[in-house]
Parts: structure tokens; sequence; C-alpha cells
């Protein structure tokens, strides 16, 4: 790109204002990442640590570190995380601290560039649901890959990485979105582990960087010196990609495979810069990974996927959606979603005269006893008004240095917006197990719970040493009322005389956002009869 230049940026690391467990400060942080290149930096410390005070004094100290190294671009974002999973919202002006505000922001803010954070199938319950509200992934999780790779973690293709293989799913749907990398870092020792490569001007701005991320003009990767720079050309109906190493940071003595994808499909695989024909409504990325290393470039499209009637036609119908959520999730009566239950009764009822398709909400107010008491006779009201389920979301063997961020949630009885509820610790010869149950924090009332669970820290402490192997289990009690469900939506459409533009409109969301939102039977079958009234 001519006039541009590659940067490198961490856009998502933690700091002592959440839980970095070195106690790093931003500038500690931002001086050990320019060592490996990086020089536009993000912190994005947890929307729960970060009250609206808390907030202000983080971006002030932003500011000074902003004077005081100039050649840097110095940043704060935010670190959304809830049961769905969790984002890195960039450059936000003000973030409040509770799962509310959290919800509130992620789905009413569609300017605000917002990055999907380590997806993983096994644990994230994205669904393809939040595709549209996003603009980039965070396809290179430095923190997590490395540790991956220190466990002997194998692949034989990109796509048995289970952040590439989330990435191909979202592509497959026709959601162009840019390849994010980023460090994750909660210590000074992983900052530097994963870092995205932009095309920016020469002194880059913020609104350069966002301007990037929009547009998908950048790649992920676990190393500076990889540089991979894809393009289109629908001229020659060619996808190309090159590729090149800084000998001074790459070692390149270990071989790099090369494979180049459509969407989720696999169809090239080399071990050099080339290019490949482009088929019709194509979208096409590539992915360059050794045993150590991997970069991973943004899709690009071959022609448009999409027609711009059609593409006015979805931004509608997700604002529609989005104006809908906020209505009937945040009025002041639906002040917690684990408190209240939605439930639905849909009626599509036609009316020759208005021809208008309506559906009912109705909110049912929870249970106000608490219903369960935990062995020091605390109350936890979990306000069973809807089904609960269990859901594992730590289940491995490490050794004690693995260990040490568990330490870290027990001191502060917190993982993200969870609490611990009950611990069941026992050891076995060198194995030690612990079976932790976790619940949301906003279901408990009780002041100094995290007593108990300090208590045992430190007596897990005294009972382990640095060469004992540890069986851990943590699983979450969770209601599933609270999941993002279409079903919990309405029809957004007012039918009006164009019937042509409604056959056409009809057509599309039933034969796109019935396979690509999975959803559900119910709902699409509603859909079905309404498309049918216009055939």
């Amino acid at each position: 790109m001519a006039g541009y230049n590659i940067y490198f940026a961490d856009l998502h690391f933690h700091t002592n204002y959440s839980d970095n467990r070195d106690r790093a400060t931003i500038e500690d942080m931002i001086i050990k990442g320019s060592r490996h290149g990086i020089t536009i930096f993000g912190t994005a410390d947890h929307n729960h640590n970060l009250d609206i005070i808390k907030w202000k004094t983080q971006v002030e100290e932003t500011k000074k570190l902003q004077s005081k190294y100039p050649n840097f671009l110095i940043m704060n974002n935010c670190e959304i995380t809830f049961l769905l999973g969790h984002f890195v919202v960039i450059n936000p002006e003000i973030i409040r601290g509770t799962i509310e505000e959290g919800y509130r922001f992620l789905y009413t803010k569609r300017n605000i560039i917002k990055i999907l954070a380590h997806p993983n199938p096994g644990t994230d319950e994205w669904h393809t649901r939040i595709v549209p509200f996003i603009k980039g992934i965070e396809v290179v999780n430095g923190s997590v890959f490395r540790k991956a790779v220190k466990s002997g973690y194998k692949f034989r293709t990109a796509l048995d990485i289970p952040m590439l293989h989330s990435y191909s799913e979202y592509i497959a749907m026709g959601y162009p979105v840019a390849a994010i990398g980023n460090s994750d870092a909660h210590g000074l020792s992983e900052i530097g582990s994963g870092m995205t490569g932009l095309y920016l001007p020469e002194k880059p701005e913020k609104s350069d960087l966002l301007y990037a991320i929009a547009n998908q003009k950048t790649f992920a990767t676990t190393d500076q010196g990889i540089h991979l720079k894809c393009s289109m050309d629908n001229a020659r109906h060619e996808f190309n990609w090159q590729i090149s190493w800084d000998p001074e940071i790459t070692d390149r003595t270990d071989k790099y495979t090369v494979e180049i994808y459509n969407r989720s499909d696999r169809v090239a695989v080399t071990e050099n810069s080339g290019k490949i024909k482009a088929t019709e409504d194509g979208i096409y990325w590539a992915v360059v990974f050794n045993r150590e290393n991997i970069a991973v470039s943004s899709p690009l499209c071959y022609k448009k996927t999409e027609t711009e009637y059609f593409s006015s036609m979805r931004l509608n119908f997700e604002n529609k959606l989005e104006k809908h959520a906020v209505e009937t999730r945040f009025k002041n009566t639906l002040k917690d979603i684990y408190w209240l239950e939605l439930r639905k009764k849909t009626s599509f009822n036609f009316s020759p005269v208005k021809k208008s398709v309506k559906a009912e909400i109705e909110i049912y107010s929870p249970t106000r006893e608490p219903l369960i008491t935990d062995a020091l006779g605390n109350k936890i009201n979990f306000r069973l008004s809807s089904p609960a389920s269990y859901r594992t979301i730590i289940n491995k063997q490490c050794r004690n240095p693995c260990f040490d961020e568990f330490y870290i949630w027990l001191k502060r009885n917190e993982i993200h917006e969870y609490m611990f509820f009950n611990i069941d610790y026992k050891n076995n010869g060198d194995l030690f197990i612990l079976n932790a149950l976790l619940v949301p924090a906003k279901m408990v009332f009780i002041d100094n719970f995290g007593k108990k669970y300090r208590d045992i820290s430190a007596s897990i402490k005294k009972l382990v040493s640095s060469k004992t192997l540890y069986k851990l289990t943590v699983k979450t009690l969770y209601k599933l009322s609270i999941q993002l469900d279409f079903d919990s939506y309405y029809f957004p459409f007012e039918i009006n005389k164009n019937r042509s533009e409604i056959h056409n409109y009809l057509f599309w969301i039933n034969h796109n956002y019935s396979t690509a939102y999975k959803i559900p039977k119910s709902t699409r079958q509603a859909w079905e009869n309404i498309f049918q009234i216009f055939m």
C-alpha cells in the first residue's frame, strides 16, 4: 500500500487497574511492549473492575503518558465480560462497571469498534448471533497461543486452532471482520506475545487506527518479524498474498506453512507467496504458521457478497433488532438481566386493513426468596424462576506455575463477573484435585463473602509445592433464559404497499438469517408463514 507503513499494536492487555498479576502499571506494560516493536497500545481492563472514578483516573494517566511518549499511540480500551463471552471495545468515551451497562453499551453503540476477544467454540456461547455487532475478531491471543505451544498442543491445519476455527465460521457467513492479534497480557512476561499489524499513514492517529480495523486493513501475528499482505485483483479474478520476514527478528530455520481459505474451505497449501483464482462471492484469507508462530490476514471479498439494496435491508433489520433489545431489556423494570425472565408469546395477526405483524412480550417477575444456603449459612438468591444448568469452563491438569492466576481469582473471589460458591479440594499423592462452582456475582446478596475464599487460598498454598500436579475443574451455574435468543425478538417490519420489496426482503431473511443465525424453528416457521402470503 503506497504511502502506508506497517505498525504493530497490542489493543488488549491488563494493568494494575484490573487483574495484572505483577500489578504492572500502564507505563510498565508500554515499556516492555515497545521492546517487541509495538508502538500502538490499548489497555483493556475489565469493565467490572472499572467504576467511573477509576476509568477517569486511568484516562488521565494515559493522557500524561501520551505526552511523555509522543512516538507511541496510547489509548484506553475496555474488555466487557459476561456469560456470552468477551468484547474489547476500542477507545470508548466512558464505561460503567456493571453487567447491565456492558450489555447496553454492546448493543446500542453501533459506531464503536468492538472486537470479539479470544473466541473459543468450547467455552463461548456466541452461536453466530453477535457477528453484526463486531468489527474484528481476536484470532491471535498471544497468551493463549504461547501456553498451547508450551503444553505441546499440536495442530495439522490452521483450523485445528480453536480461535481460527471460530474465525472461519464467522467469515463463512459472509461478514468480513478484521483479523486482530493481541497479547491479552495479565503480566509483564506476556506482552509482545500477540499483536496486530496495521497499514497506516506516517504518524498515525486514533482515527487512522479505527479506520484500518473497520476496513480490514490488518493482520494478526505472534511475531513482529512476520509481515503478511493480501490483496484482491478483481480485474484478473485473483487473490494475492505476500509474505516477508525480518531476518533479525524471525528464525526461518523452522519451515512455515501457508494455507489459503475461501470462507471456511481450505483451497491452497504452499510455503511461499503466491496467488490463486478467485470465485464469485468468495471471501479469501491467508494463514502462515509453524510450531511456534502464526500470522493471519483479514478477509478480502471477491466482488460484493451482497447487493447495496440487501445491505441496506440487512442494516435496517439489525437496527430494529437492536432497538427492540434495548426497549425490552433495559427499561427501569429490567435492572438486572440475571434476575428477570423474558418469556415470549408471539401471535402473527393479519388484518386486511393494516396488514401489520405484531408480537407480544410478557415480563414475569422473579421470586424474591433466597433459594440456596451455602455451607456457612449465607443466603444465595439464584432467582430460579427459569431453568438453570451447569457449564464446565475449565477442565485441565497443570503444574503450580499455571495455577497462579487461580490464586488471584480466589483472593478477589471473582472470575470476571462470577463469584465462587463452593470449592472442594483434596490431596491425592502428588495430585491435587480441586473442584469449584461459580455463580453470577449479581445473584449474591452477601457482604464480605470473599473472606472464606481468601482463607481457602492460603490453605491451598500450604498444602501444595511447586511440583504438585493440579487437576482443576471449574463449573458455572447459569440461567438459560438470559441467553440472547431470536425467539425473544419480534418480526420488525411494517407491511406497506410495496409488495415486491417485502417479497424480496422476506425471501432474503428466510434464506440467509435462518441459516446464519440458527434461528429457532418456531420463529422460522412464523417467517415462512409470512413469506407464503406474498408468494
